[in-house]
């Protein structure tokens, strides 16, 4: 696929996949950020942010698909005069589902395991931390 859409428009190609994945890792630093100041548990805090960032980037390429590329022909074809929303949901289907499972639990265990080591704080233990939780 992305090399049909470069051979449409090399520049909307880049934007849509440069700027969705940009957006999604500045928006995650701030989720995370947001949720370990409210909670103090970095557990919960990774596990979310993990599945804010498959959520997300699924979100943000697919909108940005159907917006740079929708009026094409390859992308109408693709469509295949079904509904956007039932496209999208066809189209990313079971593999946005496990992205979403598995980067929800491995954000959460190497977080911790990054943070065990001391290489996520460095020396000073984040307040929270013996009440995280691997769910």
């Amino acid at each position: 696929m992305g090399a049909t859409l470069f051979a449409i428009n090399p520049f909307l190609a880049f934007i849509q996949r440069f700027i969705p994945r940009a957006l999604d890792g500045f928006l995650l630093g701030y989720i995370f950020k947001g949720l370990y100041a409210k909670t103090g548990k970095l557990g919960i805090s990774a596990a979310v942010t993990g599945f804010s960032s498959a959520f997300l980037n699924t979100v943000f390429f697919m909108s940005s698909l159907v917006l740079l590329f929708g009026n094409t022909e390859y992308v109408q074809g693709l469509i295949d005069g079904r509904n956007v929303i039932v496209f999208i949901c066809a189209f990313v289907g079971i593999n946005a589902v496990c992205e979403m499972i598995s980067s929800t639990i491995l954000t959460n265990v190497i977080a911790l395991a990054l943070n065990r080591a001391h290489l996520l704080f460095g020396d000073e233990e984040p307040r929270g931390l013996k009440e995280a939780v691997i769910r």
